[in-house]
């Protein structure tokens, strides 16, 4: 299990530098930097939870669409439409130089990230959307939330250790928790971890 905490400054992550080039995956690495720097954008701009939805997914498929992959949702003008099974997908697909998006998704060959996005700081809100991400065959499985203790069965629980304890038995699965603080003073939270 990989666990960081940062401030959101500008230098918080390249002082954990060594830390997440030991834990993390280089496109886990990627991933964390471009959330990172997204979440110092959002607490300057003061962004509502539609606007930080909206940019979570844009960051993700943009950095998905430079990797090669089909992404899903698709940007349709300022909107995502045309979710497919998760908040964020990134497919690895047959590349079609004929289809207008460059793939023929009927020829998907693998699911490189599964994501699941949850603001609500609920219980039911969060297993609603990490237990998603404990059924799925992908590469890596990205569960973004807002990092604040919840009431719960087991009490007062941090995201985390609750998506841990519901997690079924071990199959080897890898799982990389983002956590945006709820205030402009909180911390930035990464895990990593398989099961």
């Amino acid at each position: 299990m990989f666990h960081l905490t940062a401030a959101f400054a500008d230098d918080a992550l390249s002082s954990s530098g060594s830390q997440l080039r030991q834990h993390l995956f280089p496109i886990e690495r990627d991933i964390v930097a471009r959330l990172h720097k997204l979440g110092i954008t959002s607490f300057r701009e003061g962004y509502s939870d539609g606007q930080w939805t909206t940019e979570v997914k844009r960051a993700l498929l943009e950095l998905g669409q430079k990797e090669g992959f089909l992404t899903y949702p698709r940007a349709n003008e300022s909107r995502f439409e045309y979710e497919w099974l998760f908040d964020i997908v990134w497919l690895e697909a047959k590349h079609d130089a004929e289809n207008p998006e460059g793939f023929d998704w009927r020829k998907t060959r693998a699911l490189r990230l599964a994501c699941e996005c949850e603001w609500g700081m609920t219980e039911l809100a969060v297993l609603e959307d990490f237990l998603k991400l404990t059924v799925v065959i992908a590469d890596l499985r990205l569960f973004i939330y807002t990092n604040a203790y919840i009431s719960s069965e087991f009490g007062k629980i941090h995201p985390v250790e609750l998506c841990k304890r519901i997690c079924p038995l071990p199959r080897g699965f890898r799982y990389l928790a983002v956590g945006f603080p709820s205030s402009g003073k909180g911390l930035f939270q990464v895990d990593a971890w398989v099961a």
